[in-house]
């Protein structure tokens, strides 16, 4: 905690602190030494960090969310009860879930539930059929907080209209933190999306322009926010604690009998055909002079062995690397691979992202293989700082190009390992970017008149 800054309470909306999601990930580490009696947050899911950032948690559910009048029966088939507010320190002891009583109509559940959920298929979102509102609770418990400044990441229309209503009866700005570009992609489906999208669009820019705080996961997305939204955006993402790194950074680039290439992150669409690729590539490369293995932890993979990938030659799936393991485990490869899907709707939505797991490679030392689309975030900034090798066509054959360049030239490992070593400490030291965020916000809690427009 820097003593030097006045801390604004801040109340979270939306998001929760976690270590599983790119944004609870990001948000932990941008809190991370703030004084946790000045954080509040309110969400649909518990904080799963310990301990807990923050003093205050609310948990967002039935009441915060009105269906409209046709299927408010809903609320009974589909949704749970939530406990309204709990301390954060002991979750465990607030957790608690209604039941309903075993009547005939119980038993007509899952064929009303699977009718809602055709329809809520056809129409494309069930954000047409129900709106987040702010309850009494919500809007008790966040004035007992007195909070400064509503921070959201937002995600959807519900979210969006609860944001604008809990603001403004607490009479606090607003500070807007985009992880991706959902409203890009956001409703591209069912009867309603053209209604959806507009509403979103509308939505989002009303926020933006009344905000005090509009924050970008990227230079990339900061640049054409602006054009898209107007105004000025500041960048923040996952910050390093690099003193984590110091001790197993790697120093030599000098490779042993194997070259080990790894993967760390979840599986899932916007990822996996990239992987796939990386895959082919590496099973291409097999009964080279070198041996060549490609390594895939994920959190994803109950078992070592993952059939999708089993199939490859060299290549094997794990389990997900513990923390206290990363750095070294990431120290250990040859190469670290960053890979991102060219084409489809999952794609679209990371396309000015830049991944949470980005400074770790960095700050590991070992060079960095990104492969990924020119129009990407990521592959501007690797390629236009100079700290990845990159290979921006979807292409085996550029792969394993890339590949064999790599497990060749030290002198390429090793420039893109100290340079990557020095980008780490320049752009992603947390030290510096959570001193910049808690002023960030600090002026964004308290706004001076401007005539940003």
């Amino acid at each position: 905690m820097d003593r030097d800054i006045d801390y604004p309470r801040v109340l979270v909306l939306g998001c929760n602190f976690g270590l599983l999601t790119g944004g609870g990930i990001t948000l932990s580490n941008l809190f991370r030494g703030w004084p946790s009696e000045r954080l509040a947050v309110a969400s649909p899911h518990r904080c799963d960090v310990d301990p807990a950032p923050c003093d205050f948690e609310y948990l967002l559910g039935q009441a915060e969310t009105e269906w409209i009048r046709p299927v408010r029966f809903a609320k009974s088939l589909h949704m749970r009860e939530h406990v309204r507010s709990v301390p954060a320190p002991a979750p465990a002891q607030s957790s608690h879930s209604s039941s309903a009583p075993d009547t005939g109509f119980a038993r007509l559940r899952p064929l009303a539930r699977g009718a809602f959920q055709a329809a809520v298929q056809c129409l494309g979102s069930d954000d047409y059929l129900r709106h987040h509102t702010l309850s009494k609770q919500l809007l008790s418990w966040s004035a007992s907080f007195r909070p400064n400044l509503l921070y959201t990441q937002l995600a959807s229309i519900g979210v969006m209209r609860l944001t604008f209503q809990l603001a403004y009866a607490l009479r606090v700005p607003i500070a807007v933190h985009m992880m991706d570009d959902w409203p890009a992609v956001i409703y591209g489906h069912g009867l309603l999306r053209r209604q959806l999208r507009t509403r979103t669009d509308v939505g989002l820019r009303t926020i933006i322009d009344s905000a005090t705080g509009r924050l970008a996961i990227s230079d990339q997305m900061a640049i054409e926010y602006t054009g898209r939204y107007g105004h000025h955006w500041d960048v923040f993402h996952n910050p390093v604690d690099l003193r984590r790194w110091s001790n197993t950074q790697r120093s030599s680039w000098h490779l042993g009998d194997v070259f080990r290439l790894v993967y760390s992150g979840r599986i899932g669409p916007g990822i996996e055909a990239s992987l796939f690729d990386v895959s082919r590539a590496v099973a291409a490369l097999q009964g080279q002079e070198r041996q060549l293995t490609f390594d895939i932890h994920s959190p994803h993979f109950d078992t070592a062995d993952d059939r999708r990938f089993s199939g490859f030659q060299g290549v094997a799936t794990h389990g997900a690397i513990a923390d206290s393991a990363m750095p070294a485990t990431l120290a250990k490869a040859d190469a670290l691979v960053l890979p991102f899907d060219f084409h489809g709707e999952a794609a679209a939505f990371a396309r000015l992202s830049f991944p949470t797991k980005a400074p770790a490679y960095m700050a590991s030392g070992t060079p960095v293989l990104v492969y990924a689309p020119s129009t990407h975030a990521l592959t501007a900034d690797a390629s236009g700082r100079g700290w990845g090798y990159v290979v921006s066509d979807q292409s085996e054959r550029a792969l394993v190009d890339a590949i064999s360049r790599l497990m060749r030239d030290e002198g390429l490992r090793t420039s893109l390992g100290r340079r990557a070593l020095e980008e780490v400490e320049q752009r992603h030291n947390a030290d510096i970017v959570r001193t910049r965020f808690a002023t960030t916000l600090a002026s964004a809690a308290r706004p001076e008149p401007s005539s940003d427009a």
